[in-house]
């Protein structure tokens, strides 16, 4: 069983008693069947019992753990935030890494998961002055539970962790609403919905969005093509990137997600635009092929290479 979702949390432990005390404290809205059904698999790690009720917190894989993880905590802990800026995601994108960004004043905002409520890395972070965490289940998992920890002392802080959950719980409204679609279209299409946003308010560097987002778009255009080829059996031309003049590339990106097709004969092309709404004027474009020797392996697929011979302003 899992615990309802907590949206607004104010946690400060002032003593430590036990496993159901930390928990209640932790997680008011708990019931009573929580602590009555046997630990589980991830929760063995930090405690042991019957029941969690009757769970005590082992030596070794909580207890010492913890003040290890709580004495590190408040060494790199900063009071001042005045330090946001936009971090690379590698440095974010790690179990360690995800919070000790926020907690270093780096950021106002981070994210990650852990298996068990019974964490000593969220209980470590929970004792920290002006550090807020929300948590919530991961969708289609019995153990994981999304952390967002944040900044209390800053605007942003609990703006974007709010902000952050507004938009995980629209992406899995999404995914939901594309029940036709297979689950990697899914999570590919509503990504891209959310991605920008959640990239920035997480306080990722713009260009690493901006591939991030480029990457996702091509691995869409990847399955719409081969959803194309496996449903219509026609035959694909592609639009090349490279097929640009190199003075022209740095303002032309590709947009899947504007896709104008073209159904000519057994052929369908799919464009590149400046920007979607130039994609109008798609009737404008005049596609001359390149010589059969031209041809190549593009995306996985044997694409044929095309250039543009006029350009839309």
């Amino acid at each position: 069983m899992k615990i309802p979702s907590i949206n607004n949390q104010n946690i400060s432990f002032s003593d430590r008693i036990n496993a159901i005390d930390i928990i209640m404290k932790t997680y008011p809205d708990v019931t009573p069947y929580f602590f009555m059904e046997k630990p589980n698999i991830y929760d063995q790690k930090y405690i042991s019992g019957i029941t969690r009720e009757q769970s005590v917190f082992k030596v070794n894989g909580y207890i010492n753990k913890k003040a290890e993880l709580t004495h590190y905590m408040q060494r790199m802990y900063s009071g001042s935030h005045i330090n946001f800026k936009t971090i690379s995601r590698d440095e974010a994108n790690t179990s360690e890494g995800s919070w000790l960004t926020v907690i270093t004043g780096k950021r106002p905002m981070g994210q990650f998961s852990v298996d068990s409520l019974y964490s000593p890395v969220l209980h470590s972070l929970l004792e920290l002055p002006n550090i807020g965490c929300k948590i919530f289940p991961k969708e289609d998992n019995s153990f994981l539970y999304i952390i967002v920890v944040y900044r209390k002392d800053c605007a942003q802080g609990e703006q974007y962790a709010d902000r952050f959950i507004e938009l995980y719980n629209k992406k899995r409204e999404l995914m939901c609403d594309m029940s036709d679609e297979s689950n990697e279209l899914k999570t590919i299409k509503s990504e891209l919905v959310v991605a920008r946003e959640m990239g920035t308010i997480l306080s990722y560097l713009p260009e690493e969005i901006d591939n991030y987002i480029s990457k996702m778009n091509l691995l869409l255009l990847k399955k719409l093509i081969n959803i194309t080829t496996r449903v219509r059996s026609i035959k694909i031309v592609f639009v090349s990137f490279v097929s640009f003049p190199e003075d022209m590339r740095a303002n032309i990106r590709l947009i899947p997600l504007h896709i104008y097709t073209r159904h000519t004969s057994s052929c369908m092309c799919i464009g590149c635009a400046h920007s979607p709404q130039s994609l109008t004027g798609v009737s404008s474009w005049e596609f001359a092929p390149l010589p059969p020797s031209c041809n190549s392996n593009y995306l996985g697929y044997n694409l044929r290479k095309l250039h543009i011979s006029k350009y839309l302003e």
